[in-house]
Formats: C-alpha cells, sequence, structure tokens
C-alpha cells in the first residue's frame, strides 16, 4: 500500500498488487580517460534520481463504475508539481514525486490492471522528523547521523552580543573538518539563519553573502559529525536524516 498526496490508495479502493524500489538509485559513474592507459581514472559517481513502480487494480461493480472511479484516481495521481509519496512498509520516511510514462489500464471483467511509475527526482527518502539540536557557543558537540545518505543542515543563531565574526565548523569521517566563517557587523539580538541545502544565508531575513572565501557550507553523514561553534551567540542546528 501507499499514500500520495496525503491521501492513501484504500481511501481509492485500490488493491495494490506490488511495489518495485530499487535497492539503490541508479548512478552515473564519472570517468576520464588517458590515452595509452588501460581502463580510465575514477572521478567519482552521481546518482540519478529514483524510479519507483506500482502495480495496482481497481474493481467495481460494472464497467461504468470501474471507468468512473479510474478517472477519480487519475485526478488524484495527476500532479504538476512533486508530492509527497509515503510507502507503506516504510511510514516514518518519504520520497518527493510524481507519475512519469503513460499509465496504460489492462481490461478484465469489472477489474482494472494497470501499473504506475513515480519519479522522486531526489532519490533519497526523506526522515518525516527533521531533527534539531542545541549548540553551545565556544563548545564542541558529537551529533550522530542515522540516515545512510548526506543531509545538509540549517543553523539559526541569534547574537547575544555586537560582534564582527562568527565560526561553525563541522568534522566528519568523509569530509575532514569544514569551517562557515562568517563577517559582518552583527548587533545583539539579531537572527542569522546558514541553510546548507540551499546555499544561502540571511541576516535579519536579508540574504547577506558573508561567508569568507576560504569556507564551504557543511555536510552531514551517516555516523559521528562534530559540531564546534565559535562567537557570540546561541546556536540550534535542524537537519533531517536521508536515506540510500
Amino acid at each position: 500500500m501507499f499514500s500520495f498526496k496525503g491521501k492513501s490508495a484504500k481511501d481509492f479502493g485500490l488493491v495494490v498488487r506490488e511495489v518495485e524500489t530499487p535497492l539503490l538509485p541508479s548512478a552515473t559513474h564519472r570517468t576520464i580517460n588517458v590515452s595509452n592507459m588501460h581502463g580510465a581514472i575514477d572521478v567519482g559517481r552521481k546518482y540519478e534520481p529514483r524510479e519507483i513502480t506500482v502495480q495496482i487494480g481497481i474493481k467495481g461493480d460494472s464497467y461504468e463504475s470501474v471507468r468512473s472511479q479510474a478517472r477519480t484516481i487519475a485526478a488524484w495521481l495527476n500532479s504538476d508539481k512533486l508530492e509527497k509519496l509515503v510507502l507503506e512498509d516504510e511510514p516514518d520516511k518519504y520520497y518527493m514525486a510524481r507519475i512519469v510514462d503513460d499509465t496504460d489500464l489492462k481490461p478484465l471483467f469489472r477489474y482494472e490492471e494497470t501499473s504506475v511509475t513515480f519519479i522522486a527526482t531526489n532519490p533519497f527518502a526523506i526522515s518525516q522528523k527533521p531533527k534539531t539540536v542545541k549548540l553551545s557557543k565556544n563548545n564542541s558537540k558529537k551529533v550522530t547521523v542515522a540516515g545512510t545518505a548526506e543531509t545538509f543542515p540549517v543553523f539559526n543563531i541569534l547574537m547575544d552580543a555586537a560582534s564582527d565574526n562568527f565560526t561553525i565548523s563541522v568534522k566528519n569521517e568523509k569530509y575532514g573538518t569544514v569551517h562557515m566563517k562568517l563577517f559582518d557587523k552583527f548587533i545583539k539580538g539579531e537572527p542569522v539563519v546558514v541553510d546548507c541545502q540551499s546555499g544561502t544565508i540571511r541576516v535579519d531575513n536579508r540574504k547577506a553573502n558573508i561567508l569568507s572565501l576560504d569556507s564551504d557550507l557543511a555536510t552531514l553523514v551517516n555516523g559521528e559529525n562534530t559540531i564546534t561553534c565559535s562567537g557570540s551567540g546561541t546556536v540550534e542546528m535542524t537537519y533531517t536524516d536521508r536515506w540510500l
């Protein structure tokens, strides 16, 4: 069973025969060919969108009722934008997806069957519950990320004194230590938001280019991540676990 756009397939009387989800999203492998060298040089890979196929059946008391129900289901599944797709065996996770390809009904006696393919442009399953961690200034905190895919935190800083700099450092096994050094004329009580997902920084709700040239935005990985805050402010970090 599955739900889409906040409504369950059960609400439409659908028979869900099978849900096909690949173990891993497909990947594009990046290589560089060098003349007079066997094979190629590996330069990493990139995950492609994930496709999830659902085999469904529509039952009715007559051919007319089956066709009427099919139109109702078509209106439910149709979407111009990505919507929440939740699979029954993982109700704590979701994908942002929409339908792709043609959907042809195979008519049987008072029953029609078809396969519906969803495409999730973000190939990772996303936790339904974001996590928030309070960080102490001028101190370090270890955060264990449960999700098996990388995720991008959001830091909400409230300046508790006037200052001209603030630094957040994130250390993990994959990326080593990444520093985010912020330079501005901060005033007491001013909110600062560092969004590593969108790549934006906002000071008192205005977009600001205050990240130093030798800084980078942080990525959290599965396992232990150590976050250190240096400066005059209190910090909350919010992140969402994602899974391969």
